[in-house]
């Protein structure tokens, strides 16, 4: 067999099986999203609608913009209860059921301007499935191929 024809199908073998080990990357879905000033001291509250049951991440950003907040924070509550905070910029994970929820965003601004840029996100958390037993099956076929091609290459024959 021809060295090109050799490394290529090396290189086919070498990258499905990378690909089986890793899986597809999927990516997040966001459910809410909020970016503005706060002047001064301000309160809101937002509603948004969670339409499936899961594990949701809320960020709460400070953009240092034009100044730092003296204080900034974020709670994620249904009509009675809260889901979860965060005290400062960061962010925090909460079950929900599908329905509707509210961020509630407090901020007091610091700074010679008085005024402050945040951004707040939302997004349901996924969980990718890796299909163990196809990727074992990849794997062990192309590292059973590389080895009756070792072994070819070194002179034995194959039974």
């Amino acid at each position: 067999m021809n060295k090109r024809i050799k490394r290529g199908f090396q290189a086919v073998l070498l990258a499905l099986g990378l690909w089986a080990a890793i899986g597809p990357a999927q990516a997040a879905l966001v459910v809410y999203e909020d970016v503005g000033f706060i002047k001064d001291t301000g309160y809101f509250s937002d509603a948004f609608q969670i339409a499936a049951a899961g594990t949701y991440k809320a960020t709460l950003t400070d953009f240092d913009f034009p100044s730092l907040f003296d204080e900034l924070s974020l709670i994620v509550s249904t009509a009675t209860t809260a889901q979860g905070k965060s005290l400062a910029p960061g962010s925090f994970t909460f079950d929900a059921l599908p329905g509707t929820y509210y961020a509630s965003l407090f901020g007091i601004a610091g700074g010679p301007l008085e005024m402050g840029l945040y951004g707040v996100q939302i997004e349901q958390m996924t969980v990718t499935a890796v299909p163990l037993p196809a990727a074992a099956v990849l794997l062990a076929s192309s590292l059973g191929l590389w080895g009756v091609m070792a072994r070819r290459r070194r002179g034995n024959t194959v039974v």
